[in-house]
């Protein structure tokens, strides 16, 4: 008996982010890391040294940039401009997971 072979699926591609950058040159520095934050933590005000893209791996966070409050969960994507005072709170019942990419200065 002949067997007809079966196609390979297709990827699935979803876009997470379109974001115009308008960087101040062409040499810049990308970091990427992930940052864990547990049950009910908040950062104090802090700054980041370049804008870069935000995504949310699990749980549910809420950003303060300089008063304006935005929520974002597992699966959102938000871009921070960099250089804006900030917090960030795990608003969840389980630990949240962001993963962060900074374009910043080269050295």
């Amino acid at each position: 008996m002949c067997q007809t072979a079966k196609a390979a699926p297709e990827p699935v591609r979803k876009a997470l982010l379109d974001q115009v950058v308008d960087l101040p040159n062409k040499n810049f520095n990308v970091k990427v890391r992930t940052i864990s934050w547990p049950v009910g933590y908040k950062t104090a005000p802090h700054t980041h040294g370049g804008p870069g893209p935000r995504y949310v791996l699990k749980g549910s966070v809420e950003i303060d940039d300089a008063g304006t409050i935005k929520r974002y969960g597992a699966g959102d994507t938000f871009w921070h401009a960099g250089g804006i005072a900030h917090t960030a709170e795990n608003l969840g019942s389980n630990e949240a997971t962001v993963l962060i990419i900074e374009l910043l200065p080269k050295k």
